[in-house]
């Protein structure tokens, strides 16, 4: 390295002795610039770039590529995850449109089975009602049955006792015949 600071050095100070009238020579002299370190750090600073250059900006470029790859990634996965979201909330939707259209169905069957429930209870109400009513009926004939029964062995007694008072006594045959009569059309009325 150092035979070319030597050559630049060299070179720098050829030019300096032959071109004096050089614009830029009187500049770099009138400035009291020193050729040697100005090429010398020329060289330095192309060295460090050439190296930054190489070992860094290619690790910090795949750095850089790769975050943006991620970034990206990352925004895909936002944006499917938000196009999940609207699925899931459409068809979290749907479910509960369906479960309300199943606790209606439910309820409405609920109420269907009440109702049929209490037709029935009503119905069973009736019928035993009706069978109440006949036994009472067929009570209330047996019991007139009874009565009647009861009237006619006491008319019977009735008339038997009249007539052993009348025909105690003397009847004449017009009269008998008259009271048989009558007595047998008020035994078969009975």
């Amino acid at each position: 390295m150092k035979i070319w600071f030597q050559i630049a050095a060299d070179t720098v100070g050829a030019a300096t002795d032959a071109a004096s009238t050089n614009p830029i020579s009187r500049l770099l002299i009138n400035f009291h610039v020193d050729t040697e370190r100005f090429v010398a750090q020329v060289l330095a600073i192309l060295i460090v770039f050439v190296a930054l250059w190489l070992f860094a900006s290619k690790p910090i470029l795949k750095t850089m590529d790769e975050r943006r790859k991620k970034i990206s990634d990352g925004l895909e996965y936002a944006e499917e995850m938000k196009q999940k979201l609207a699925e899931a909330e459409k068809r979290q939707a749907e479910i509960m449109k369906e479960a309300a259209l199943e606790a209606k169905r439910i309820s409405e069957d609920a109420q269907a089975k009440a109702r049929e429930l209490v037709d029935r209870s009503a119905a069973e109400t009736a019928r035993r009602n009706e069978e109440m009513v006949a036994r009472t009926r067929e009570a209330l004939e047996l019991e007139r049955k009874q009565m009647v029964s009861e009237v006619r062995e006491q008319v019977s007694r009735l008339v038997a006792i009249t007539s052993s008072k009348v025909l105690q006594r003397e009847l004449s045959a017009e009269e008998k015949t008259r009271f048989a009569n009558a007595s047998l059309k008020e035994i078969a009325q009975q």
